[in-house]
This record gives structure tokens, sequence and C-alpha cells, in this order.
């Protein structure tokens, strides 16, 4: 979730964020009665914050799916899962905060995370142009290479991809070139399944967020190549 607070420095550890996983017989926003709530699963609390009156992404935590054990004769179909990110802040008085959206991300999919330095004390100022950032694991299969997953990146005046002139690393906000750390996952491990009509949908479905230290959310422009790893006979 994206939150900010107004809290003053000292009472930010009393500001926590829980995932929530909500059973209700209708789908929307619920009755006023109430009386379509059938079930709450809440997960343990979690501090984000560290600055007063700036945008956090924080991570609320992992969200059950079903909530509960399903008895035999129960219809899932029947229930609604609604999950959310639930925070309190327990100061007296509170204060006002900010959530201006939320993302659900599945568990058993691959999960990139990067962080890109712009150092400092680069030979120049790069401004105005595209940063692309490629995430390669296609050399991870390849027999008896020494080459494993690259993180690289390329600089573009225009808008698409140029992953042929990409190079780079590793490095630090110090280190004199712009430099891709990854934090998770090497590369995507994609479903080859085909989508289209009358087959499975749903498939290589992606959650994308890019902000700066500060939280900012800046554009982002993502694209897939996939290159499968063995060929059937049709």
């Amino acid at each position: 979730a994206r939150v900010k607070t107004a809290q003053i420095l000292a009472n930010l550890g009393n500001i926590t964020l829980r995932a929530v996983t909500e059973q209700q017989t209708d789908a929307w926003y619920g009755l006023l009665s109430g009386t379509d709530l059938v079930g709450a699963w809440q997960g343990p609390y979690v501090s984000p914050f560290t600055q007063s009156n700036v945008w956090t992404l924080a991570d609320a935590g992992q969200a059950i799916l079903p909530p509960f054990p399903s008895g035999a004769l129960s219809d899932p179909s029947q229930l609604n899962l609604i999950p959310r990110a639930q925070w309190q802040d327990t100061t007296t008085g509170g204060a006002t905060g900010y959530t201006n959206w939320q993302a659900l991300l599945p568990v058993d999919g691959s999960l990139l995370v990067a962080t890109v330095n712009n150092p400092s004390n680069s030979v120049g100022a790069i401004t105005n142009q595209w940063l692309w950032s490629y995430a390669d694991g296609l050399l991870l299969n390849r027999a008896g290479a020494s080459d494993g997953p690259a993180w690289l990146y390329s600089i573009e005046t225009a808008s698409a991809p140029n992953p042929g002139h990409a190079g780079g690393g590793p490095g630090t906000a110090n280190s004199g070139q712009v430099n891709v750390n990854s934090g998770a996952d090497p590369a995507l491990w994609l479903d080859p399944t085909q989508a289209g009509a009358n087959l499975v949908m749903g498939v290589n479905q992606l959650v994308a967020v890019v902000s700066d230290q500060i939280g900012s959310v800046l554009p982002c422009y993502g694209e897939i190549s996939y290159s499968p790893l063995y060929l059937e006979p049709r």
C-alpha cells in the first residue's frame, strides 16, 4: 500500500499496518447492518513509517486466502474474499493519514525487486530519457553456460527497449555510473500457457510499482520477451 501520515516523528512507532482478509456474502462495501460480514482474518501488525508527511510504500504482510478452513458442506462461491491493508494510530488524538492505492500480489508468482542508483558523481546528469532495466534469466538454462541471470540497463531517447546494447551491473549511490541491484528473484518465471478465446485466462498478469527515494510513484512501461525452452509438434 502507498500511505502517508502527518504524525510527528516521535509517535511514528504508534502507527501500524496489517493485512486483513474479510469473508462477505455481499461483494461490495458491505451492508450497514454488518450481517453480510461472516468472518475476518487479521495478520500481524508492522511498523512501516520512518518519516512524517512522506509517501511510503509499505508491505502490510501476507493475506491468507482462504482465511479459515472450509466445511465439507460450505460453498466457496457463496463468499467473497476481500483482502485489504488496515492501519491504526494508537497515539492520543491521532493524526491525519492518507492512502491512495493498494496492490495484491500472488505469493506463488515471481517477484522482481531492484534498486536503481543514479549516482551524484556521474560524469553527466541523466534527465528526460528512458531508463530501461532488463531482468534476463535466459542463460540460466543453457547447457555448460557459466553466465547466470543478468540485471542490465540501457538509457534511451525513445520509449522502446533496446536490450542489444544493454550493460552494467550492481553498484552504489557513489560508484559513478547508473547501476541496478537485484533484491529478490533473478528473473521472471513466465507461464507459457496461451490466453485467449476458449483457453485459460489470466496468465502472466503483472503488477509494477516504480518509486523514488521519497515514495513518489513514477511512470512505468513494461515489456515481456519470452523465448520457449522447448517445442512441441502440432
